[in-house]
């Protein structure tokens, strides 16, 4: 299945990245973003949010991440608020629906989240494997659409 980030938007920083078709090259001076951007681009690909591992600017002044995903053929615009709340509520709308999820932990309002619903979409099983590599007994975390990306 196709997938596509389409556009990205900054909610808070007033930025937004269009990404064309094909292969899109990211180039700056050193710590002049290029990190960010992808780490929020994979936020908006299911990941969890660590706000303590952002510069202080993007934490200070980001209050959401918003763009267009494609996945198939039909386009989905999604808004997820900036915080690492598991429960924060995830927009998805797209041509006749709409959702609203909790990103990460099922909660009162919903029985599945903004990222099994990514897993579903794809056909993609959800898979969990331990929390520490090192250690099989650690606490399972879910692998992401970002994780079967990468």
């Amino acid at each position: 299945m196709r997938v596509r980030l389409t556009q990205l938007e900054i909610a808070g920083a007033d930025r937004r990245v269009d990404f064309t078709p094909g292969l899109n090259i990211i180039t700056g001076p050193i710590t002049t973003g290029k990190t960010t951007l992808l780490r929020l681009c994979r936020v908006l690909l299911g990941t969890g949010i660590e706000p303590g591992t952002y510069p202080r600017e993007v934490r200070d002044t980001v209050r959401a991440i918003s763009g267009r995903l494609l996945l198939g053929d039909k386009t989905f615009g999604i808004v997820r608020p900036f915080v690492s709340t598991t429960t924060a509520k995830v927009d998805i709308a797209w041509e006749g629906g709409a959702l609203r999820l909790p990103a990460l932990q099922p909660d009162e309002t919903a029985d599945t989240t903004f990222a099994r619903w990514l897993l579903t979409e794809l056909g993609l099983p959800e898979l969990r494997v331990p929390s520490a590599p090192t250690l099989p007994e650690s606490t399972p975390t879910p692998v992401t659409i970002s994780d079967y990306l990468a």
